[in-house]
């Protein structure tokens, strides 16, 4: 609880170094084509919600005085 409330608290991380940490983003056939930098760009812009993080954690916490996530 004490990790959600800090991020619930805290502004939205940095959706690149998030991907970046991932062990294993390339999921579709040709992301295996892709530089390490462009796997951590399209991993961002597709599967990570960084910028909602923060109303997630809310959320997850029971306070959804906030809108709704996207």
């Amino acid at each position: 609880m004490e990790a959600l409330q800090d991020i619930a608290g805290s502004p939205a991380p940095d959706g690149q170094e998030l991907a970046a940490r991932l062990a294993q983003p390339a999921l579709p056939k040709f992301d295996t084509f892709l530089s390490d930098h462009l796997m951590t760009l399209v991993t961002m812009v597709e599967r990570i919600s960084a910028k909602d993080l923060p109303l997630i954690a809310a959320n997850a916490l029971g306070n959804h005085t906030t809108h709704e996530v996207a």
